[in-house]
């Protein structure tokens, strides 16, 4: 008896063309999620380092870290809701760095915020969060505020919603009336 006369035999088929198609979908997702992922690490490579190599390093680590330690991060984001959130706060934080730095710039008077800074900043906004979710009191007490201070940005996830909605509407359109129907056959 070989080697290969010990294997079981595979536990699934090979997919129908039919099933390749219904696909379809799903991977070009995936394919867009993860471009759009990789423009993040590219903005927050770039506000952290304006040397190419770092940027370069900070995508690749990104993508790596993506890869192998997605499970844990899930089951942080499951012990810390409040990880999502922090995220989004983090983001707009690199965004708000990369402003003010292009800005200063054009108007003659350049801001440059170190590495470290913008570092601690990382820590100290993501120890915020971690402990606004565990303190019912600061909740109370920032909790207003902090719905206040939510409108605009509320307003500018509307907006930018209803443009990527515009431009994403035509594809959508496109593919409904391209893909094959299901149903019973006749």
């Amino acid at each position: 008896m070989t080697s290969l006369e010990l294997l079981p035999p595979l536990a699934f088929a090979l997919p129908s063309a039919g099933e390749w198609i219904e696909a379809i979908p799903i991977i070009l997702s995936l394919i867009v999620i993860e471009g759009l992922l990789s423009v993040d690490n590219v903005v927050a490579a770039v506000a952290m380092s304006p040397k190419l190599w770092i940027v370069c390093l900070g995508v690749f680590i990104g993508i790596l870290a993506l890869r192998f330690v997605a499970g844990y991060c899930l089951k942080l984001l499951e012990k810390y809701p409040i990880l999502e959130h922090t995220a989004f706060l983090l983001i707009g934080y690199v965004g708000a760095i990369l402003v003010v730095e292009m800005v200063s710039v054009h108007l003659g008077h350049p801001i440059h915020i170190g590495a470290f800074r913008k570092f601690i900043g990382i820590v100290l906004i993501t120890a915020a969060t971690i402990l606004y979710s565990r303190r019912p009191a600061l909740q109370r007490t920032a909790g207003p505020v902090l719905r206040v201070v939510r409108l605009p940005m509320l307003g500018f996830s509307a907006v930018v919603g209803a443009v990527l909605a515009a431009v994403v509407w035509p594809l959508k359109a496109a593919w409904t009336a391209l893909r094959p129907k299901s149903g019973p056959a006749a």
